[in-house]
Parts: structure tokens; sequence; C-alpha cells
């Protein structure tokens, strides 16, 4: 039926237009018209302002120009204009204009899963060969990658690898754990460190066993620096040093030269406190040892012709003479140097609760016959937890100042004092 309109005529009282009886005839068409379709039907838009009045509604979508706020549930079925059936415990992924999709987060309403439907924990993250990978960004480049590697194959269970990378996107400090065998049937982990990107870090690194602790190449790795000692090491026996022949060319025995520097070293054996030991422990407690200053015994080897004479560098330190063109110095005299090191630290975080204010949307009055509600905006304040720093840094590696030392290799030095004390008393015999 089409709109009827009452016909009021040309001025009040005229006579010409409709009757009283006529006019609510008209207006009870219009209602009977317009009444059932209230209750059903399609509302193709919506036109609101001045707040929010409620809207109830079936059927078909509702296209929204500008921001469309709801307060409680909004229920659309299945197969609707930009959604779609979505596979049961998979959470919905937003494509833009196009129709939602499942995303790559599982939930079977115990556990989470990330790339895989099957979680054996609160959050299982998988893909084709076990990998987690976290990121943390920084400026151009990665301040901290750690990637999780786990994974079978005919040689390898439970690879892990760690990555971190500085601004320039170089591996500075790379730890990767794997846990491997060659054919036998022991497990090794491996650990490589300080960026190494060997295509086998099998070869590379240390490598823990069940009954062994060794480098990952022979003859490849130290253990400490000449900065960073160990205290005291403990074990069982003492060192084995390689004495294979197969790997030595032989010079023969002891020079002249070097019999006169043994015994003068000699009369230089003698007892000793260590500076830290009298600084913790007190000059009385501190221990005392036996040996010799390696300065004192460079500096002899050095009048012999043994070894570069001492010099005194720029920070009044005697040092080797970089200016030596003789023969290098004995292996069991040694001198090493250092530049200086700065400080690696990284900001102190924590995490605090701060206010951040929301709107919510209440309802107001009464509940309308036809179960709509008015709502009203208020703003309320809720608890967020933000990471922020605390103005401090945590110090991953102090700073190390430059510096060099003398030290000696004693079981060689051992061995060559008594080469010179055996060749003292065979002469003495003869």
């Amino acid at each position: 039926m089409a709109q009827q309109t009452i016909n009021i005529g040309a001025s009040a009282n005229d006579g010409t237009g409709d009757s009283l009886r006529t006019a609510g005839q008209k207006i009870n068409d219009n209602f009977s018209e317009l009444y059932p379709k209230a209750l059903s039907g399609t509302v193709t838009s919506v036109a609101m302002s001045g707040g929010s009045t409620g809207l109830s509604f079936s059927g078909g979508p509702i296209t929204v120009a500008g921001t469309f706020t709801l307060s409680g549930t909004l229920a659309v079925a299945n197969g609707g204009t930009g959604l779609t059936s979505l596979t049961s415990g998979y959470l919905p992924k937003g494509n833009g204009a196009a129709a939602f999709s499942a995303s790559q987060i599982y939930d079977n309403g115990t556990n989470v899963a990330v790339g895989h439907s099957s979680p054996s924990a609160k959050l299982d993250v998988r893909n084709g060969n076990g990998t987690i990978a976290l990121f943390s960004g920084g400026g151009s480049g990665y301040q901290g990658i750690a990637t999780v590697n786990t994974y079978v194959s005919s040689s390898n269970f439970g690879a892990t690898y760690w990555d971190s990378k500085n601004e320039s996107s170089i591996a500075v400090g790379t730890l990767y754990c794997n846990m491997y065998t060659d054919g036998s049937s022991e497990w090794e982990w491996s650990l490589t460190a300080a960026g190494s990107r060997s295509s086998d870090r099998r070869t590379s690194g240390m490598k823990l066993g069940p009954t062994f602790l060794r480098p990952g190449s022979d003859n490849a790795f130290s253990l400490g620096t000449s900065s960073f000692r160990w205290t005291t090491v403990y074990a069982t026996t003492g060192t084995i040093n390689t004495s294979d022949e197969r790997h030595k060319k032989w010079l023969g025995g002891l020079t002249d030269a070097m019999i006169c520097a043994g015994r003068r070293l000699i009369a230089e054996i003698g007892l000793y406190q260590l500076l830290t030991s009298i600084q913790e422990k007190g000059g009385d407690a501190a221990r005392v040892h036996v040996g010799l200053r390696a300065q004192r015994a460079w500096a002899i080897m050095a009048e012999e012709g043994l070894a570069p004479p001492l010099v005194t560098d720029e920070r009044g330190d005697l040092v080797p003479s970089p200016d030596w063109l003789g023969s290098p110095p004995p292996a069991w005299l040694c001198y090493d140097r250092w530049d200086a090191q700065p400080e690696q630290s990284i900001p102190e975080t924590e995490v605090v609760e701060i206010d951040e204010p929301y709107v919510d949307y209440v309802p107001v009055g009464r509940t309308r016959k036809d179960g709509s509600r008015r709502f009203k905006e208020v703003t309320k304040i809720r608890k967020v937890p933000v990471e922020q720093p605390t103005g401090r840094v945590i110090v991953l590696h102090p700073a190390i100042e430059a510096g060099d030392r003398f030290g000696l290799r004693t079981d060689e030095l051992t061995l060559f004092l008594l080469a010179c004390i055996t060749s003292t008393s065979l002469a003495i015999g003869q």
C-alpha cells in the first residue's frame, strides 16, 4: 500500500480537507502497513544522532560509515558478507576488506597452540621443524633475536639455537645448543658463542658429552684469556700436553747461553704472596708461594741474548722491545697485551601498572517494551601493565682498561731448569 496523506485543506476550517473519520482511517491504514515491518523485515540504513538508543536486528548485514560502538554482544550468523565460517578452535584473523579467515592460533579451551592444532602445554609453538623465533627490534637492526630451533634428524636431536645481533645486524653473541649424535650411542651438547656462523656448528664451540667437556675442533680454542683468567683449577690428575715426536721438529739440547741463563734463573727462585690475597686475607693469612718473577726471568733471558730487551712504554711499564730483530723468546716465557674494552650494558626496565582511561557504555532508564535500552558514555579507569625504564642499567660486561701481563709456562720452565741443573752437574763431574 502506498502511503496515505491526510488532506488538511487550503486553510483552517475551510471545509475542503478530510473529515475526522477519513483522517483517522488513513492513520490506521498507515500504521497497519508499518507495524508488522517494525517486528520483522529488512532495514537498509539507520541514521542515529544525539547518543545511542540501542539497535536490535536479525537477517542481513549492517553497513556502517564511521565508528560503530557496541555495548554487549553482537551475534552474526555464519556466512554473512565480510565473514566466513571458521574452523572450530581457531581464532579469526582480519583480512582488511576481505572475509575473516582462521589464524594460526588454536585454542582447545585448555591449551593454546601456534602453527598447529595439538597443544600439549599452555603455550605450544611449532612449525615444520619446531622453531620458535622471538624478535626485539631496535633501530635499523635487531637488538636481540632469539631463535629456538628444535628438530629431529638422522644426526641431530633437540637442536636449539639462540641468536643475538647488534644494531649493525652483525652476530656478536650467538649461542647454539645442539644435541646430536654422530652415529654412536652417546649424545653431545654443542655450545657455540661469539657470533660463529660455521656451516656445521659441531666443528666449532664447546661440546658437552656424558663424560667429557671438549672444544669443537682440535687445537683451536683457549681456556680463558690474558685478561680473563680462572682463579683455581681443581683436578684429580695433571694436564696432558702433546709430546708426540711426529708433531715436533727436534732441535737438540740446550745452548751454553741457555744453560747460563738457567743457572741465573735458579738463583732467582724465591717466596712470594699474591697482592690480591694480601688485600683479601691480610699479610699474615695470605698463603706463601714459591716461584719466579716473570719480568725478572725475561730480563735475564734478554741479557743472555735469548729474548727481546725490556723497554719502558708510554705508561711507564716495562714491555718487550718492539724493535727486536732476534729470535723470539722461549715458549715458556709469555707476554700478553690487550686493548681497552668499553662497558656493555642494557637499560633496566620494570613492569608497572598505570591508570588508563577508557570509554564504557552503561544502560540508563528502564528496558523498553521491545527489549532495547538507552546507553550513555562513561569514562572509566583501568590498570594496564606497562614496561618502562627504571633509569638504571644492567651491566653485561664491565669496562676493561688496556693492559698487559707477563707469565710463565711453569711445566716447560721446570724442564728447562732441570736440563740446566743436569748439564751443570755433568760438567762438575767431568
